[in-house]
């Protein structure tokens, strides 16, 4: 018999008290997510905006209480919820490159700060 051994996804993850963030701070986590991620998705509950965070004050009015950052290789997830900024990186030995793990853990350290 055959056994075939698929390595899970180690996290890193970090709760922190809500805070509050001025739209200058908040373009600057963009930025890093672009710098870092291949791909950023900003959503809320119900939608994800392609043309980023001026679609969703737009939709949602100028007081954001829950939102989320979604990078993609890496795999980086920051979210809003209006109590606590969660944020979390996912390793994966098999699934991502060196490089990749390297920029999560960059994310991850720059995003805390």
């Amino acid at each position: 018999m055959l056994c075939t051994v698929i390595e899970k996804a180690r996290s890193k993850e970090e709760t922190v008290p809500s805070v509050r963030l001025f739209r200058a701070e908040l373009d600057a986590i963009i930025k890093l997510f672009e710098e870092y991620c291949e791909g950023v998705i900003l959503s809320d509950d119900e939608y994800s905006y392609e043309h980023g965070f001026k679609e969703l004050r737009e939709r949602v009015g100028p007081r954001l209480r829950k939102f989320q950052l979604v990078g993609s290789k890496p795999s980086v997830v920051l979210t809003f919820d209006g109590f606590a900024i969660k944020l979390r990186a996912e390793y994966q030995d098999g699934g991502n490159t060196v490089d990749e793990n390297k920029r999560a853990d960059h994310l991850f350290l720059g995003l805390r700060e």
